[in-house]
């Protein structure tokens, strides 16, 4: 009997560690998208990128409309040194690689403090949906992505389209 009673409390122990550590585990996967749960206006035409913590995400030309003229889809984030290698693996399409976003890091970081390795944010973008003048434009997926840096203590969006070379500004809106 006193067997039973220290295999059950043992196994309850157990079950609890095992629960505690999921849940830190789920967390600390929340904590390392550097966009889940955030918003941002565009410095150059107002258009709005919002970033849910579901890992989807909408851009729109106008915030108040939301039915028309944007994508939408499914997006992946990775900050710092995982971020280069979330390029250097994953985003060989682009042919951005390892080697030039260090570059650009080593570059930017002599002129502004925020452009650091730690600062460094690349994504994709899983366009599911581009939505223009009431009309559906995309046959499939098209995936975008991009890299820069979170500045200005992360109000601050600095990123480079890697399809087309461009680079956006983009301010974080306040909740």
């Amino acid at each position: 009997m006193r067997i039973r009673k220290l295999f059950g409390l043992g196994s309850a122990l157990l079950l609890l560690v095992l629960a505690l550590c999921l849940g830190g585990c789920s967390s600390s996967y929340q904590a390392a998208d550097p966009l889940a749960g955030t918003a941002w206006i565009a410095q150059n035409d107002g258009s709005w990128w919002n970033f849910a913590v579901d890992g989807t995400f909408g851009w729109y030309q106008d915030k108040n409309v939301q039915d028309d003229n944007y994508y939408s889809g499914t997006y992946e984030a990775h900050r710092g040194q995982a971020g280069l290698d979330f390029l250097a693996e994953s985003l060989t399409e682009f042919e951005h690689t390892r080697e030039t976003a260090e570059r650009m890091i080593e570059d930017n970081g002599k002129f502004d403090e925020d452009y650091i390795l730690d600062n460094f944010i690349c994504f994709s973008c899983n366009n599911q949906s581009f939505m223009m003048n009431g009309q559906e434009q995309l046959d499939g997926d098209w995936q975008t992505a991009y890299y820069g840096f979170l500045a200005e203590e992360d109000s601050q969006l600095v990123i480079l389209n890697l399809r087309t070379g461009t680079w956006y500004w983009f301010d974080k809106e306040e909740a």
